[in-house]
């Protein structure tokens, strides 16, 4: 009798071991998927920005070789060019600030001050600064403010981040008819 519980307890001992290094092994299959798909994110949001930064940056290479090579002397171009150069530089400025912002906010770093502020005003203060490339892009811009919104709790910069972010993306993605209407 005795030795029939001791083989009962240690049968259980066995089971319940035996059951602990099969849930590791299924926990270590899952933990290697899930890192093995992350490291597949990395690498896939490492070239979209990678690709994302080559654009501005072959703008503005091309434009300061023109100026540099002395392929245009007229005042006009010399302008123009300086002027791509100036807004593919905030554009890869405001890139740069969007990775560095995701990263913040995926390490935990991100500080928002959310405070009322009135959205017309972010708004307003995101299509001035957004105009130019809108304009030199061949994009008509319909907007609509009103005044009388209600104050709303957020971020500023952050709100104004999401604009630009959004103004962006209207362009990119925009059809042949170059309209953006912000209402």
């Amino acid at each position: 009798v005795a030795v029939m519980g001791w083989r009962r307890r240690n049968l259980l001992i066995s089971f319940t071991l035996l059951a602990v290094l099969a849930a590791s092994v299924v926990l270590i299959f899952s933990v290697t998927r899930r890192a093995e798909r992350l490291a597949r994110l990395q690498i896939d949001f490492v070239s979209g920005v990678s690709h994302e930064l080559c654009t501005p940056l072959a703008v503005i290479t091309s434009a300061a070789e023109n100026l540099a090579d002395g392929v245009t002397s007229e005042p006009q171009q010399i302008q123009e060019y300086g002027a791509l150069i100036r807004d593919q530089g905030r554009r890869l400025e405001r890139m740069v600030d969007q990775v560095l912002l995701f990263a913040a906010e995926r390490s935990g770093r991100a500080a928002y001050e959310p405070r009322p502020i009135e959205v017309a005003s972010v708004v307003a203060q995101s299509l001035h600064a957004s105009e130019p490339l809108l304009r030199d892009a061949g994009f008509t811009l319909e907007k609509e403010l009103h005044s009388d919104l209600p104050l709303v709790a957020a971020d500023p910069a952050a709100l104004s981040r999401c604009l630009d972010n959004l103004l962006s993306n209207a362009m990119k993605y925009s059809t042949a008819n170059r309209w953006i209407a912000v209402r």
